[in-house]
């Protein structure tokens, strides 16, 4: 991951840790207050960030680097299912790229 892509992973988790503290957002009924405890770049797209919560728990945010106009993070709060597609989904990606590897080679004309 280049250092510019790490600088804004960085303040883009402490953004949502910042906004997720908010006592007044919406589904923050114990107004817990959210705080990075680790990034952990996966890829040199994709991280995961761990926020330490109020409360003494912990939730885990998945984050993925968009790579349109100046480039941006993305994220989300992964449920189980949506992991398990995304392992599924690692299997199609797979056979897509076995499907298009000889499309290199197919002569012009």
């Amino acid at each position: 991951m280049n250092k510019d892509v790490a600088v804004k992973l960085k303040e883009k988790a402490e953004a949502i840790a910042q906004r997720y503290s908010d006592p007044s957002r919406q589904h923050n009924g114990n107004a817990e207050a959210f705080l990075v405890e680790v990034i952990k770049p996966l890829s040199d797209t994709t991280a995961s960030v761990t926020f330490l919560k109020s409360s003494g728990k912990r939730a885990l945010a998945f984050f993925q680097w968009i790579n349109m106009g100046e480039g941006f993070w993305a994220y989300s709060f992964p449920k189980d299912s949506d992991i398990v597609g995304m392992m599924l989904f690692g299997g199609l990606k797979q056979q897509v790229e076995e499907l298009n590897f000889p499309l290199n080679f197919k002569e012009k004309g």
